[in-house]
């Protein structure tokens, strides 16, 4: 158990170099559906709360939300866009859906089917500035481009290690960032003392 324990920190610290994170953001999960349900159940949302999604996302993302939205009366809105799109077409479009009561906005990148990729810091900084709260569904771009969620500057990601980096079903990682950690909750956990940083939201 220790040797397991010991290896187990080891990744977290690889992983994080690696998305460009600390260890303390970094969660290990079991892939990107794990990861995408933590960030989704994890927050408390009021009835009548919007959720932007885009209208190309994977039902790992889609049905998530849609199910929050059937349970606690959220506001799912899917954000449409002509595909290819350019960058200023997709911004244009998030901009568009914004209302007051939006809360989080959590996209795909690439999108799904299409290989689209969206312009992520931007759209983490025009979530900011309204006081939303970005996430990624980062499950077809790891492995295959280079990225830094330290400079996307996005609040959550969620992937898995078993498509584009080759590695072995059943293993994925959730970045939440340290500034939010208290906004979100683990959805598993039978710790009396919580561990410290995204290793609450370690399930299994």
């Amino acid at each position: 158990s220790a040797i397991f324990q010991d290896r187990q920190e080891q990744i977290r610290i690889k992983a994080a170099s690696f998305v460009g994170a600390s260890p303390e953001e970094i969660a290990i999960t079991r892939n990107t559906t794990e990861g995408n349900t933590i960030l989704c159940q994890g927050l408390d949302l009021k009835q009548g709360d919007e959720i932007l999604l885009t209208a190309y996302e994977h039902a790992s993302n889609r049905e998530t939300w849609m199910r929050q939205s059937r349970r606690f009366g959220l506001a799912v809105k899917e954000v449409k866009f002509p595909l290819p799109a350019t960058k200023t077409q997709i911004l244009t479009a998030f901009e568009a859906a914004i209302t007051p009561r939006t809360r989080v906005m959590h996209f795909a990148n690439p999108l799904g089917g299409s290989g689209t990729f969206v312009p992520v810091k931007e759209l983490a900084q025009l979530a900011h500035s309204k006081n939303i709260l970005c996430f990624v569904d980062g499950a077809h771009c790891i492995g295959m481009v280079q990225f830094n969620l330290s400079d996307w500057g996005v609040d959550g990601f969620a992937c898995n290690a078993h498509k584009w980096l080759c590695g072995p079903a059943g293993s994925g990682l959730l970045f939440v960032k340290q500034a939010v950690q208290e906004r979100i909750w683990p959805v598993m956990g039978i710790w009396r003392d919580q561990p410290k940083g995204a290793r609450k939201y370690d399930q299994l």
